[in-house]
C-alpha cells in the first residue's frame, strides 16, 4: 500500500521522470523474472520475451536523456527570460520617476 501512495505522490507532484523511470523498471523486472520462467519451460520463447526488458530499458535512457535536453534548454531560456524581466523592470522603474 505505501508504494501505491508513493506513485500517487510522485503523481500529484508532477514527477513524471522519476514515475515513468520506476513503471519503466518494474516492466523489465517482472519482464526478465517471466522470461526466466519460460525459459525453464522453452528455451527459445524465454529467450525472445527478453527482447521486452531490452526494450524498456531503451525507453528509459532514451528519455532520461530526453528529459535532461529539455530541462536543459528550458533553464536556459528560463534564466534569460528572468534577466531581461528583470532588466525591463528597472527601466520602468527609473523611467516611471
Amino acid at each position: 500500500m505505501n508504494i501505491l501512495r508513493y506513485f500517487i505522490d510522485l503523481y500529484r507532484k508532477n514527477r513524471q521522470l522519476v514515475l515513468l523511470s520506476w513503471i519503466y523498471g518494474a516492466i523489465a523486472v517482472i519482464f526478465v523474472f517471466i522470461a526466466g520462467i519460460f525459459a525453464l519451460i522453452n528455451q527459445s520463447v524465454g529467450i525472445a520475451l527478453l527482447i521486452v526488458p531490452l526494450i524498456a530499458i531503451s525507453a528509459l535512457s532514451a528519455n532520461i536523456v530526453a528529459w535532461a535536453l529539455a530541462r536543459l534548454v528550458l533553464d536556459s531560456f528560463k534564466e534569460k527570460f528572468d534577466e531581461d524581466e528583470k532588466s525591463s523592470s528597472k527601466t520602468n522603474r527609473k523611467s516611471s520617476k
